[in-house]
């Protein structure tokens, strides 16, 4: 391009409550903790914890948890709370195999938070 030439440039602008997600702040799994339940002999508890530190303040409402299971396991207790300690979200699922089952299970969950913006999913196979 030459001094003087005209230089045609499209954008958008988008006039939202939060900045435009990129790849880099969709909230993420960043780590998992197995354990048995204290309580209730043959549930196993999943912790999940979800975030990104650069917009970990950034959301303020409590989230959805969106869960799917193999059809030898059910989950019998969920929550997602804030980890204020970590800046994260955490996921908490109560996982029971069905009686008589001896294949893998398989565990996927998700948080959608408002406007329907989705973490990526955690995908876990369990083998007891």
């Amino acid at each position: 391009m030459n001094a003087g030439e005209s230089l045609d440039i499209e954008y958008a602008l988008y006039w939202t409550k939060r900045p435009a997600l990129t790849s880099e702040a969709v909230p993420m799994p960043l780590s998992t903790r197995i354990g048995d339940h204290l309580a209730e002999e043959g549930i196993k508890v999943f912790v999940v914890e979800f975030g990104r530190k650069q917009i970990a303040d950034y959301w303020g409402e409590e989230p959805e948890a969106f869960i799917e299971v193999s059809d030898n396991a059910e989950v019998t207790f969920s929550t997602v709370e804030k980890n204020n300690h970590a800046d994260t979200w955490r996921a908490t699922l109560n996982v029971s195999r069905k009686p008589g089952t001896t294949s893998p299970v398989e565990l996927r969950c998700k948080l959608r938070f408002e406007d329907s913006i989705d973490s990526e999913t955690w995908t876990y196979q369990w083998i007891p």
